[in-house]
């Protein structure tokens, strides 16, 4: 099923970024005082994670979103952990996120992380 095509997404428990369920993804949905986040988080084989937040104070194109109805995003923060958790830094990013990240640059790195070797570890790898 597609939603919406620019868009990250969570619908009925289920992650959808560029309107193409993510699959395997754990997905959590957290509302508290005047905060709501998203987050859309996937395990590959290989034990590296890819996780997309978005949300109040992420750095996502709906970081001021308080209250009302679920409102997709057009951006969100991506990060990259490595099977021991360490954050990786790619080119552009700070503290282990990557702001603003359209789908495309979700997918790409999708890709890219499935990929790597599972003796791999962050600081094999650091880009930045």
């Amino acid at each position: 099923m597609h939603r919406g095509e620019d868009t990250f997404e969570i619908v009925n428990g289920a992650g959808y970024v560029g309107g193409v369920l993510v699959d395997y993804a754990e997905t959590w949905s957290v509302n508290f005082g005047e905060a709501n986040q998203r987050s859309i988080e996937v395990a590959f084989e290989n034990g590296w994670r890819l996780s997309a937040a978005f949300g109040t104070g992420s750095y996502s194109s709906n970081r001021d979103w308080h209250f009302g109805p679920e409102r997709p995003a057009t951006t969100a923060e991506l990060a990259v952990a490595d099977p021991d958790g360490h954050l990786l830094e790619f080119e552009g990013w700070t503290g282990g996120v990557g702001a603003y990240c359209t789908p495309e640059d979700y997918w790409s790195r999708y890709a890219e992380v499935k990929a790597y070797n599972p003796g791999m570890r962050a600081e094999d790898l650091q880009m930045a």
